[in-house]
């Protein structure tokens, strides 16, 4: 009696099942089992996009359809920085080397929903752009007030609105900490998400890992601007 043999299905190199075309009457070729990314946004790509690191489980979208809550319309939550207009450079004061002095912000469009908002600045580019190892947080703030509207320049130094508090940045300190690249020109995103929550007291203050797992699935909206920095090599006397 002839064996059956028992065909593995292929995978593609990202795990996709593959359907081979005798079992796919009425198709050309070999076609993709039905996957999440062919039903919205590349969550890899948005992962991507917000500067994810982790495992498998920690890459997890975070603005993918199945765990993100968001208004039935598009917001249009917008942020300004205006020492410095979107993908240009900071000013030399706004630089741990300078007056380490946290740049003004301001934003528009929050979702009426919204009960608090939280900020992210961090640096992708770290700590050579041309080649990057990690990303470093600048700046941690939670429970942002939605009808506050701004924050001052100087306001990581005692001039937050009522009920905002500041996380650990990666020197390990609270507060905000400056540019201060080691080489070349880095970006420095601020990421403003617009909340459906307070968030709760956390231990020791948000890092960037605990604050992207405490937002997830109540972020309403979110917007950003970049700044660039790189150390002047020729200083004037």
């Amino acid at each position: 009696m002839a064996r059956e043999t028992k065909t593995t299905p292929a995978r593609d190199p990202d795990g996709n099942t593959w359907i081979p075309p005798e079992d796919a009457p009425n198709t050309e070729g070999w076609k993709s089992a039905p996957s999440r990314e062919s039903t919205g946004a590349d969550p890899r790509s948005e992962n991507a996009r917000l500067g994810r690191q982790g495992t498998a489980a920690q890459n997890a979208p975070l603005l993918a359809e199945e765990s993100l809550r968001a208004d039935d319309a598009a917001t249009s939550l917008r942020l300004i920085a205006p020492s410095f207009e979107d993908g240009t450079s900071m000013p030399d004061v706004h630089a741990a080397t300078g007056s380490n002095l946290s740049p003004p912000l301001r934003w528009t469009g929050v979702p009426a929903r919204a009960r608090s908002l939280a900020l992210l600045m961090e640096d992708p580019d770290a700590p050579d752009p041309k080649a990057p190892k990690r990303i470093f947080t600048h700046w941690i703030i939670v429970n942002l007030p939605p009808s506050t509207g701004s924050l001052s320049a100087g306001a990581s130094h005692g001039q937050l609105p009522g009920g905002a508090r500041e996380g650990r940045n990666d020197h390990g300190t609270s507060g905000y900490t400056g540019p201060a690249p080691p080489i070349g020109r880095h970006r420095y995103f601020f990421r403003l998400y617009a909340l459906d929550t307070l968030l709760p007291e956390q231990a020791g203050g948000f890092d960037r890992t605990s604050l992207l797992e405490a937002i997830r699935g109540h972020v309403l909206g979110e917007t950003q601007t970049v700044g660039t920095y790189e150390k002047n090599t020729h200083p004037t006397s």
